[in-house]
């Protein structure tokens, strides 16, 4: 692989947003593969994930069977502790010696890098890709420190699992957030349910 994307979160759950993401980086950037990287930990979220890492690691291989390009890649999830996208990035690095990497993250995510563990590694060893969300997240200092490499085209991010997860909990309707496989797997199992 030579143009490898990396593509990490919660995912909980994983939704249309995530899949338009991942699919414009693969076209725009014409990436090899994209491998989506469910988190063990976030040491960026203020609250818990609600799933088990194994029920949201079930949902993002459903993702990842839509697209030839997509890969599940659990070593965060096989990993102790918080996932440290810098560690991430390390063992991919070491892994995928010959590949270019492509850091995929939003744009909420790409203003509060500098509080990240070590940034200034993730972006020697990765390119920035950012998407751009319709709401970025109140109270984010602007990140004056990093540039990013490349700005994704295509339409805003409308859509947030928060969002979804909301909706769930109040039993109202979020099909149009979902895709029909993973909006079948949340039924079948009764999750986000109160």
């Amino acid at each position: 692989m030579n143009r490898l994307g990396i593509f990490g979160g919660s995912f909980d759950p994983p939704h249309v947003g995530h899949l338009q993401v991942a699919l414009q980086a693969a076209d725009e950037l014409q990436l090899d593969a994209v491998l989506w990287i469910p988190a063990s930990v976030s040491p960026h979220k203020t609250i818990e994930t609600t799933l088990p890492a194994s029920v949201r690691y079930e949902m993002v291989q459903l993702m990842t069977k839509l697209d030839d390009r997509f890969l599940l890649d659990s070593r965060e999830l096989d990993r102790k502790g918080p996932s440290f996208t810098v560690d991430t990035v390390e063992e991919l690095s070491q892994t995928y010696p010959d590949a270019r990497l492509y850091l995929i993250i939003g744009e909420d995510s790409f203003l509060s890098l500098p509080t990240w563990k070590n940034p200034e590694r993730i972006i020697e060893l990765a390119q920035l890709v950012v998407y751009k969300r319709v709401t970025p997240q109140k109270g984010l200092v602007g990140n004056t420190h990093f540039a990013c490499d490349h700005w994704l085209g295509g339409p805003l991010v409308d859509v947030t699992s928060t969002e979804i997860k909301d909706l769930l909990f109040k039993n109202k309707n979020a099909d149009h957030l979902l895709t029909p496989e993973v909006s079948a797997f949340i039924k079948e199992n009764g999750l986000y349910q109160k």
